[in-house]
Order: C-alpha cells, then sequence, then structure tokens
C-alpha cells in the first residue's frame, strides 16, 4: 500500500478552470463584435428606462391588464414564430422576433422598476420585483445578441 501525500490545510487545489459570465459563454457562439454590442446596448437600455421609470409621468401600475395581455400575445407570438421557424429558417422572421421579444421586455423592465419604488409593497414585493428586473434584463440581452447575430 502506497502512502499517498496529503495537502496542506490551508492549501487548496488550483484548477485551471476560470469563472465564466454570460458574456463569456456565449462568446463562442456569436462574434465578440455582437457580444460587446449587446452588453452596450443592453446597459443603456436598462440605464435609460430604469431613470425613466423613477421619473413616474405614467404609472405602469395601473395597466396591469395591459401587461397581462401582452405576456399572452408575446406567448401566442412565440408559438407562431417557432412553429414557422421549425420547417424553414427565414432569418427576417428570426429578426422581427428578436425584436418584439427585445421591446417587450423593455417594457416589462420599466413596470418592474416602477413596481420597485412603490410605497406600500411587502417583502415579498421587492424580492418578486427584483428578481423580474434581473429576468427582463437577461432576456432583453439575448433579444441584442440575436439581433447582432449573423447565424
Amino acid at each position: 500500500m502506497g502512502k499517498e501525500e496529503m495537502p496542506s490545510m490551508g492549501h487548496i487545489p488550483s484548477t485551471n478552470h476560470h469563472s465564466h459570465g454570460i458574456r463569456d459563454r456565449y462568446h463562442v457562439q456569436h462574434e465578440n463584435r455582437s457580444t460587446n454590442f449587446a452588453v452596450f446596448v443592453t446597459a443603456t437600455i436598462t440605464i435609460v428606462v430604469s431613470n425613466l421609470s423613477f421619473m413616474k409621468k405614467v404609472d405602469l401600475m395601473t395597466y396591469t391588464v395591459f401587461f397581462c395581455i401582452l405576456a399572452v400575445v408575446t406567448i401566442a407570438f412565440n408559438i407562431v414564430i417557432f412553429l414557422l421557424l421549425a420547417f424553414r429558417y427565414v432569418h427576417w422572421v428570426y429578426m422581427l422576433y428578436s425584436a418584439v421579444c427585445a421591446t417587450v421586455f423593455t417594457l416589462f423592465l420599466a413596470r418592474d422598476s416602477q413596481l420597485l419604488l412603490g410605497n406600500k409593497i411587502t417583502l415579498m414585493d421587492y424580492i418578486y420585483a427584483g428578481i423580474s428586473i434581473y429576468v427582463d434584463i437577461i432576456f432583453i440581452f439575448f433579444s441584442i445578441l440575436q439581433l447582432g447575430s449573423r447565424n
């Protein structure tokens, strides 16, 4: 029975793995320019929409029915586009789909930003709004990335 070397207590074995973010993960599938473009546009949209929703000229929380209908229409649109693109890839339809998704999630970002600023909200509302804002930003990023890709 051979003697095995034991690592010292304070030593953590090093690996060659680096933590990769969303930008690095999808860099393999998309060109560097389109990825950087998507990051820049998403950051710009997030900052502008958040600042505009903080001004509260229009209270988007009163349009809850509109946002529910918008969500249902977006799901139906996604199903139609999926069925259309499943049989034959049409580039302009794919770009239209990406643009519509980016626009819809920008509207949801504005609503969720206003939800976060509401006066009489509970802790669960804060958690829901924070998660919703994160998901909206991720979907905006992916939609813009699809718009910028040539594949």
